[in-house]
Parts: C-alpha cells; sequence; structure tokens
C-alpha cells in the first residue's frame, strides 16, 4: 500500500470513530430526556381473590403459574364450576398485579395463567400462592415455573410439572399419571392406575411412592447418584440393585417409571 493510501484509510478510521462516538454521545442526551417508568415502590401489597367459572362443555383444566405455589383439590360433587383463589403479597402493585390469575375458557378448556412478566420474579417481599377447586373428571395439566404443585383426589389424566418446586400428588384412581421437576422432590401417593404408561421423574431431588393395598403396578426405578430402595409385601422383583430396581404386584397391566438424577427413590405399599 502506498504512503498516500494510508494516510487516506487513516483519515477514514479517524473519522468513522468520531462520527460514532458523536452519534452515541447525541443518542444518550436524547434517552436521558426520555420519561423512565420504574415500579412504584408503594409498599407491601397483599390481597386475596377469588374467581369462579363455570365448566359447561370444558374438558381440560390447564394451570400456568409464572411464579407462586399451586394447589389443586376436587370441588364438591354438585359443582360444576372452577373456583380460583389466590393470595398475592408483592413489593409494589405493579409486581402484585402481575401475580394475579386470569382465567379463560374457550375450545373445550379452561385455563388457568398469570402474565408473562418479569415483575413476578423482581426481588422482594414476594409471595402468592394458589388454591384451585375444580371438577375432578376433567383432564388436569399444571406447569409451573417457581413453585410446588400439590394435586389431591383426582379422577381424570394428571400432568404436572416445575422447574423449581416439589410435586405432592395423592391420586386415588387416575387414568394416566405424569409428573416431572427439575429442582425439587416428589411424594405421590397413588391408588388404582388404568394399564398404561405412567411417570415421574426429577433431576435434582427425591422420589417416594407411596401405593395404597391392593394395587397392581409394575415399577421400573433408577437413579444416577442415589439409593432404590422396596418395601412392603407382595412384589415380584425382576431386577435389584443399588441404583436400579423393576418389580411388579399383582396382574400388573400399569407400569410406573421412576426416573432421578442426584436423589434417592423410595417405593412403598401399603
Amino acid at each position: 500500500m502506498k504512503r498516500g493510501q494510508a494516510w487516506l484509510l487513516a483519515a477514514v478510521i479517524v473519522f468513522g470513530v468520531w462520527l460514532g462516538i458523536s452519534g452515541c454521545s447525541a443518542l444518550a442526551r436524547r434517552i436521558g430526556r426520555l420519561p423512565v417508568t420504574w415500579p412504584e415502590m408503594t409498599g407491601t401489597v397483599r390481597s386475596d381473590v377469588s374467581t369462579d367459572v363455570a365448566v359447561e362443555d370444558a374438558t381440560l383444566l390447564q394451570v400456568d403459574i409464572r411464579s407462586g405455589n399451586v394447589k389443586v383439590v376436587p370441588a364438591p360433587p354438585d359443582e360444576r364450576v372452577v373456583t380460583v383463589l389466590a393470595l398475592v403479597q408483592a413489593f409494589s402493585k405493579s409486581a402484585h398485579d402481575a401475580l394475579l390469575p386470569q382465567v379463560t375458557r374457550g375450545a373445550g378448556r379452561i385455563r388457568v395463567s398469570t402474565p408473562t412478566s418479569l415483575l413476578a420474579l423482581l426481588p422482594g417481599p414476594v409471595s402468592a400462592s394458589y388454591e384451585i377447586s375444580a371438577p375432578p373428571y376433567l383432564e388436569l395439566r399444571v406447569s409451573v415455573t417457581n413453585g410446588q404443585v400439590t394435586v389431591t383426589g383426582w379422577q381424570a389424566p394428571v400432568g404436572v410439572s416445575s422447574v423449581n418446586g416439589a410435586l405432592r400428588l395423592q391420586v386415588p384412581e387416575a387414568p394416566r399419571v405424569a409428573g416431572r421437576t427439575t429442582n425439587g422432590s416428589i411424594a405421590a401417593h397413588l391408588g388404582g392406575l388404568v394399564p398404561g404408561e405412567h411417570s415421574l421423574s426429577t433431576t435434582n431431588g427425591s422420589i417416594s411412592l407411596t401405593l395404597e393395598a391392593g394395587v397392581a403396578l409394575a415399577v421400573d426405578a433408577r437413579t444416577v447418584s442415589g439409593k432404590v430402595a422396596l418395601a412392603g409385601t407382595g412384589w415380584t422383583v425382576e431386577e435389584s440393585g443399588a441404583a436400579a430396581l423393576r418389580a411388579s404386584r399383582g396382574e400388573a397391566e400399569a407400569r410406573l417409571t421412576l426416573r432421578a438424577v442426584n436423589g434417592s427413590i423410595t417405593v412403598k405399599a401399603d
């Protein structure tokens, strides 16, 4: 490259850098004059909110909660409504409102959800819990990001998941049971399971399974870092090791798969 060309190239680079700095400075001054809205710090806001929605032709109850503990219980036999009771406490009204549930119905589904908002995850005295009462014949799907999921007395297919939270399942009879969490333990008390595949899994946490008396079931349990223990009578053991178990009770046509990565698994029958 000739000397004249080198000087021209250097001049172009210097001019480009100066233009970029000038543009950034002008943009910064303009942004500095714009109003910035921050969540208002109004002190702790707390409320108890209850919502009722008629079931009508719905066959599915879907629950999608960003942050908070969720408990689902069966409604009284003569009630065909979904009732949502939310107890919310937050450091500001904006964060409080981001945790309030929305209940919608359509296309055979009732959905309980919270808005997708980072305000629900900001630090501060934030807590939320949701108790949902519904007819137990509705198929149930629950997804929670941060919070525990508890389901009791359900009689329809159950599918629950949490990223950071434990699962507590007490299901006397269900056509299908599927539970999954990443960081949390699983405690399940199961009654009759229909023939087919069922599963419970966790990455970081233990699994405790209790079967009601007389339940016929085949269990396949495995963990990476932990132990597998079996208790109770009436089991036919096909494989038994420190971290793996395959066993069955009765004329088992239902199969339950238990998986853990960092945690132990306990299976017992009443």
